[in-house]
């Protein structure tokens, strides 16, 4: 019988390991498998900012700006000294306002 934070436990590496997934789903060059993956491990676990970061990452390479941006302020909110989700949000606004002036 597992105890009760053993199964916290488990679920936590559950999201711990659908991350690690979606990373190698991203190096790969597969984005929709690597959103699908990092989805999964944020309704798994939706206190991690990096994340958020990853997800918002491959937005970017599907040309998702909006949801990169919601995501990298999502991560932001759990992490506000996050470099990544600064750095990544910074381009997809400055992206977005080059592309809405034409």
């Amino acid at each position: 019988h597992y105890g009760r934070g053993e199964k916290e436990r488990k679920h936590i590496m559950s999201a711990e390991e659908t991350f690690a997934a979606a990373n190698s789903s991203f190096v790969d060059g597969d984005y929709e498998d690597a959103l699908e993956k990092y989805s999964t491990a944020i309704s798994l676990d939706a206190t991690k900012a990096d994340y958020f970061v990853k997800r918002a990452a491959v937005h970017i390479q599907l040309d998702n700006f909006a949801d990169a941006v919601s995501d990298a302020d999502q991560a932001l909110a759990l992490d506000s000294k996050n470099v990544q989700a600064f750095i990544k949000k910074g381009f997809e606004e400055d992206f977005i306002f080059f592309f809405s002036k034409y």
